[in-house]
């Protein structure tokens, strides 16, 4: 066996990208930890919640609040299960495409691995704004999310 690939843990297919265990690891504990929020803040939360406020030009939208609760660890699910998909996919289609135009494995392990330590930290930050702003309780949102100090933009 090649020594080389034994001792950096290369896969055996040199096309195969390794699996985000970071980012798996992170997507875990956030998707939990936004299921927690959810949990905590249930009996808080009104029956429906105003998404967005009517006005003279449009009507306003009310969402249940399990729609409100469970939209945001949906998205981490979906985006997780899009990104697999794709992921199999390019693996597959690899073959077919100039090298010069794709990813290493090794690259596409390191992007996975920022994009699903990054999202859930984005997604639990706007759970718990959310949610608690539906729920009648003061949430910094915009300083949490984008650091702005209100009134600057």
């Amino acid at each position: 066996m090649d020594r080389t690939r034994v001792q950096n843990q290369e896969p055996a297919d040199p096309t195969a990208a390794r699996l985000p265990w970071a980012g798996i690891v992170a997507s875990a504990v956030g998707f939990i930890v936004m299921v927690a929020i959810a949990w905590t803040l249930w009996d808080s939360l009104p029956e429906t919640i105003v998404t967005r406020e009517a006005t003279e030009t449009r009507s306003g939208v009310a969402v249940p609040r399990v729609v409100m609760a469970f939209a945001l660890p949906g998205v981490l699910i979906v985006v997780g299960a899009i990104m697999t998909v794709s992921t199999v996919i390019g693996g597959r289609m690899r073959h077919y495409v100039d090298p010069r135009l794709v990813a290493s494995p090794r690259s596409q392990t390191r992007s996975m691995n920022v994009l699903f330590v990054v999202l859930p930290l984005l997604l639990v930050t706007l759970q718990a704004g959310l949610l608690s702003r539906a729920a009648g309780h003061e949430f910094p949102l915009e300083r949490a999310v984008g650091g702005w100090r209100s009134g600057s933009c």
